[in-house]
Order: structure tokens, then sequence, then C-alpha cells
């Protein structure tokens, strides 16, 4: 069933599947809810599935304003919208940094947390400079990728100005992401991509860097939350939709089995 629901100017769309605990799934940059569609599909049956879009993506308005804070917003208007009562998260990239600085602001209102390939505690910015980012995302071939996808539901709405506004806040605020994982009341387990971008080029390969060195800060500082690894690129949700479904449902029993308890066992996901 869809719906929509209104977060001051914008209007944001929501859509419900099923009955039983509730599982809320947070979209990432440029992506929309189609984005979890074959996960969705390997939990169908057993819970109450919830997916919407983000202001600027998807069939969300427009909006002029795209902050961290803006994002942050459209999350909790949808949470209160539905209802929700604990529910698991399972969000992906932009979505993951959101969800967790949710957690860490809403104590108490979250069952817990499955970040795919997000919320990096990165020490250093992903986009050396503003205008390397306004240069990557001005290419032809992102701008060719957003032609081809407009008359899909994975459309976004967002011009060159608000994306480099939008990663440029993300990577600002990754610098407060480690005490945010820390503050966060829930417990939280994360499948991250071994190689998030290509290895191919001197650019893409210091971002896997980063990314995999922040990820080894939350090893040495908060040693219970667990990090799965996926021998793959960032676009998990698409191609690994089977291996997040199993580890949400294994999550999920967990959290159920153990009073909410933040320690959750790794597996190995490397050769999946």
């Amino acid at each position: 069933m869809k719906t929509t629901v209104q977060n001051g100017d914008v209007t944001i769309p929501i859509w419900r599947y099923g009955q039983g605990q509730q599982i809320i799934f947070f979209n990432g940059f440029r992506s929309t809810h189609a984005v979890w569609n074959r996960v969705r599909k390997n939990l169908a049956g057993k819970y109450e599935i919830i997916t919407f879009d983000f202001r600027g993506h998807g069939q969300a308005s427009k909006a002029d304003d795209y902050s961290y804070e803006a994002f942050l917003s459209d999350a909790d208007t949808v949470l209160n919208s539905v209802g929700a009562n604990k529910p698991i998260i399972v969000a992906w990239s932009m979505g993951a940094d959101i969800a967790v600085t949710y957690a860490a602001k809403h104590h108490g209102e979250i069952g817990g947390i499955v970040v795919v390939d997000g919320a990096s505690p990165t020490l250093k910015p992903l986009y050396e400079s503003i205008e390397d980012t306004r240069k990557e995302l001005g290419k032809l071939s992102v701008k060719a990728i957003n032609l081809l996808i407009r008359p899909t539901p994975h459309k976004n709405k967002l011009s060159t100005d608000d994306m480099v506004e939008i990663i440029s806040k993300l990577d600002a605020h990754r610098s407060e992401m480690l005490d945010l994982l820390a503050e966060a009341d829930c417990p939280i387990t994360m499948i991250m991509a071994l190689r998030p971008w290509s290895e191919k080029h001197p650019v893409t390969r210091r971002k896997n860097y980063v990314w995999k060195e922040g990820i080894e800060r939350i090893y040495k500082a908060i040693p219970y939350i667990s990090v799965q690894w996926i021998n793959d690129s960032h676009r998990l949700p698409i191609k690994h939709p089977k291996e997040i479904a199993e580890v949400t449902e294994d999550f999920i029993n967990y959290i159920n089995n153990n009073n909410n308890v933040k320690t959750f066992a790794s597996v190995d996901l490397t050769a999946k």
C-alpha cells in the first residue's frame, strides 16, 4: 500500500507490505525505494516491510534544502507517520549514515540497524575537494545515467549543485560517525563491500583505502559492532539481496532471543 506524508513542503511517498515486526529500509544517495525490491522479496511474508523515498529522489518531491539535517528530518517524519515501534532499519550508503545518526539521537526508538556499506567513520574526506566532487558529478557519464533512469523508479531530481552539496555535507558529517555509532543504544551489524569503488584508478583506490580505514576504527573502538564483508562493489542491495536478507533475518532472531543485547556474531560473507 502506498501513502504519502508531508515534511514541510516536501512530499514523501511510503510503501508498506505485509504484517509483523517492522523493517524500514533507508536508501542511499541517488537511489530510491526500488533498490530494495529484491531484498524485500526475500523477506516477504514474515514482516511488515516499509520503504520510502528521501527528498529529491524517486517519487518524493524536490526540495530547497538538501542538508544532512533535512534528510534526517525526512527519516523522522516517516518513522512517526508509520507508528514505528522499535523497528529494524536496513540502511545503505547515505541511508546508513542517517540511520545511525537517528538512533544516536533518539534513544529507545530503534530496535537495531543493519548497515549496508555505509556509516564508515572516515578520518579523511572521500572527495579531496569540492572542485573534484563537482568535476566527477558533472561528467557526461553521470548525466547520461540520470537521463537513462529518468523514466524509471530509480530516477532522482538532483542537479549537479544539489549532489555536490549532499556529498560535501556527508563527507563532513562522517568525522562524527565513530561517536554516533558508540552513542546508538541499539544493536548494529554492518555488511561492507571489500572494494566499493574500482581499483583501476588512483582516485578510487584512495577512496577504498579511506573507507576501509574508517571501518578499522570500529574494530578497535566499538568491538561489539560486527562487521561482515562481501567481495564486491558498493551496489550490494542490487547484487547481493539474498545475503542481505539472510543477515537481516539472523540479526532479528538474535535480537529477539537475546533481549536486545548489542553484540551480534559476525559471519564470513567474503566468498558469496
